[in-house]
């Protein structure tokens, strides 16, 4: 029930979010474009592009599954080079790839921290709706906790993550 209230509070946040660009964007269509259909068209367009967006991420974050790692990675970005700079800017992303009982194959990102002390290849997990970081599906008792909102390791007797305010699901419970 908690975790209900939470995930519907956070998509009232979004959807005001979403009504606030969208009013903005019109504004300035209208302010800064003079009324031009030209301008108006493309705050339009934005709009959709927007909607397509936010329900797409939406589609994939209401997924359920259970799955067990199969493997895990690092892959590592390189950024095109600017002009101004000699350096090449690398960025690190920490994956698992899960494979689900259903079969399918996910690749999640997850933070250092937990990719480094929490995961481990052959380790059944479990995603909830709503939530973006799977869960250990059998979790051994005192051992850390993880947030499936934010990713911040927690205590084992949290009950709720003090950095987003998400409550901790028991993955015992479903």
């Amino acid at each position: 029930a908690e975790l209900q209230q939470f995930l519907r509070r956070r998509a009232r946040w979004a959807r005001w979010f979403f009504a606030v660009v969208a009013v903005i964007a019109l504004g300035v269509a209208v302010v800064a474009g003079r009324g031009e259909p030209a301008a108006l068209l493309s705050a339009g367009a934005f709009i959709v592009v927007m909607a397509f967006f936010t329900l797409l991420g939406k589609r994939r974050l209401n997924q359920t599954w259970r799955g067990e790692i199969a493997g895990m990675e690092v892959r590592q970005i390189r950024h095109r080079q600017d002009d101004d700079s000699a350096v090449r800017r690398v960025e690190h992303r920490h994956l698992l790839h899960v494979r689900t009982v259903a079969g399918a194959k996910h690749e999640i990102q997850v933070t250092p921290e937990l990719y480094a002390g929490y995961f481990a290849v052959g380790q059944a997990v479990i995603k909830f709706p709503g939530l973006g970081v799977p869960l250990h599906a059998r979790p051994e008792p005192g051992a850390p906790r993880v947030c499936a909102h934010c990713g911040v390791l927690l205590p084992a007797d949290a009950t709720t993550c003090p950095r987003c305010r998400c409550p901790l699901p028991d993955p015992a419970r479903f």
